[in-house]
C-alpha cells in the first residue's frame, strides 16, 4: 500500500477509535439491512482496528435480522406457490449490479480525502500521489 493511502487510512483509524460506540451502533443497523457485509469488514479491516469493536455489534445485528427473514418467510410460504419461475436469483441482474456498486462504494471511500472531510468538513477526492522519490524511479527509453 503506499504511503499516501496508508496516511489517509490512519485518519479514519484516529476518527473511530474516538467513536467506538457509534461506529458500533453504524454496524448494529447495516447488520438489520440485507446489504452485503464483506466490503464493510474489507473497509473496516484496512484501519486495522479490533474487530471486537464492532464484532459483536455486527453479530447481533444480522441475528435479529436473519431470525426476523426465516419466521416471515416460513409466514409468506404459506402463502405464496412453492413453483416460483423467480428461482435461482444469485447471478440475477440485481446481486450483479449491487456488487458492482459495493465495489465501487470500496473503491470511493479509498478514495476519500479523510482529513480534510473530518477536520474541515469538505468532502474531496485525493489525487494520486506518488511516493517514490524521483531518484528511485525506473528509466525511460529515449526516442
Amino acid at each position: 500500500m503506499r504511503a499516501s493511502d496508508r496516511q489517509n487510512i490512519e485518519v479514519v483509524e484516529a476518527w473511530l477509535k474516538k467513536r467506538k460506540k457509534p461506529t458500533a451502533g453504524a454496524f448494529f443497523v447495516y447488520a438489520l439491512s440485507p446489504f452485503p457485509s464483506n466490503y464493510l469488514f474489507i473497509v473496516y479491516g484496512l484501519s486495522g482496528l479490533p474487530l471486537r469493536v464492532i464484532g459483536t455489534a455486527f453479530f447481533a445485528g444480522r441475528t435479529i435480522s436473519y431470525s426476523l427473514s426465516a419466521h416471515l418467510g416460513r409466514f409468506a410460504s404459506s402463502y405464496l406457490d412453492l413453483e416460483s419461475p423467480h428461482e435461482g436469483g444469485y447471478l440475477s441482474g440485481y446481486f450483479i449490479v449491487s456488487q458492482v456498486a459495493f465495489l465501487c462504494v470500496v473503491y470511493l471511500l479509498m478514495k476519500l480525502d479523510w482529513k480534510m472531510l473530518i477536520e474541515h468538513r469538505k468532502l474531496t477526492c485525493r489525487r494520486t500521489v506518488n511516493d517514490e522519490p524521483s531518484d528511485t524511479r525506473r528509466p525511460t527509453a529515449k526516442r
